[in-house]
């Protein structure tokens, strides 16, 4: 008798353990907007999950590699974006470099950064190759901006 009550008691609490850790990860935390603006709701959704996200994600897309041997620092490409300009005017202001020669080193630096990687077995090689093979092609059309052409959409305006 004690050992199937004290198996009911071991089975309830399992269950209400279970029950409670489920529901703790059920909950979201709110958006930092929400928590500053309760009352205001955000209807586009797209600012926050869109466009917002991708332009910073392509605010500093050169490496620290290739910015040394480009010759340009963080308020070179400040400034290049504010005016208008492309990387390959400033490279070719800093250190004369065309745009092809940009192109490599730009290229070459990724590559070893990705190489590294498959070396340190954080990616698979097979996916190095794809990864490669679409970032040699990409940047081979890149007319030099320093912004992201998928952040200048209409729908992100």
């Amino acid at each position: 008798m004690l050992i199937k009550n004290l198996k009911k008691f071991a089975a309830l609490g399992l269950f209400i353990s279970l029950g409670i850790s489920s529901t703790t990860f059920a909950l979201s935390n709110p958006d930092s907007n929400e928590i500053k603006n309760p009352d205001k709701k955000i209807e586009d959704s797209k600012d926050r999950t869109g466009c917002k996200e991708r332009k910073n994600k392509h605010k500093n897309f050169i490496d620290p590699a290739t910015m040394k041997e480009l010759g340009i620092t963080n308020d070179d490409i400040r400034s290049a974006r504010e005016s208008g300009k492309t990387l390959f005017d400033i490279a070719k202001e800093k250190k004369g470099l065309s745009e092809k020669e940009v192109k490599e080193i730009i290229i070459k630096n990724r590559t070893e950064r990705i190489n590294k990687k498959v070396e340190e077995g954080k990616i698979p090689k097979e996916k190095a190759d794809n990864i490669l093979l679409k970032m040699r092609s990409n940047i081979e059309k890149w007319d030099g901006s320093l912004t992201s052409p998928r952040a200048d959409k209409e729908t992100c305006k």
